[in-house]
């Protein structure tokens, strides 16, 4: 096993020496191989990205859920300052998931407040809104 992880490392660092930061999370694509020459297995990378670029390439949506109006009014008062620095350039669309005591309701916001969807806002979203409310949603 540790051969493999050493063969890993020195492709992830031919292929994407940027993307190595500590604490980072990389995905590495690729396939398990035999390596003739030590008798081990080894990881041959195809690709290497990390979160940020993951979640731009694979998050259909992001899901904000508004379970109770005191949730809901807070929200839209913390929303447009949360939201505003991600937003140039941001090509993630937003929907809002309402639900009250009689109706419930999805909708989504405008083009405008489509984000640039990192760690800081995710981390921002789930302090305001809970763990629980702010969903990714894949393709």
């Amino acid at each position: 096993m540790d051969s493999i992880f050493r063969h890993v490392y020195t492709v992830v660092f031919a292929l994407a020496d940027e993307k190595c930061v500590i604490d980072d999370v990389l995905v590495v694509e690729g396939k398990v191989e035999s390596d003739s020459y030590s008798g081990k297995a080894r990881v041959v990378a195809d690709n290497v990205s990390n979160l940020r670029e993951v979640r731009h390439a694979h998050v259909k949506r992001l899901l904000l859920k508004m379970l109770d109006r005191a949730q809901t009014e807070s929200l839209i008062a913390q929303l447009p300052f949360l939201m505003k620095p991600f937003c140039s350039g941001g090509t993630c669309p937003v929907f809002i998931d309402y639900q009250g005591e009689e109706a419930r309701a999805e909708l989504a916001l405008g083009d405008q407040w489509r984000v640039q969807l990192g760690s800081d806002l995710i981390k921002q979203l789930r302090h305001c809104c809970g763990t629980d409310c702010v969903l990714l949603e894949y393709r």
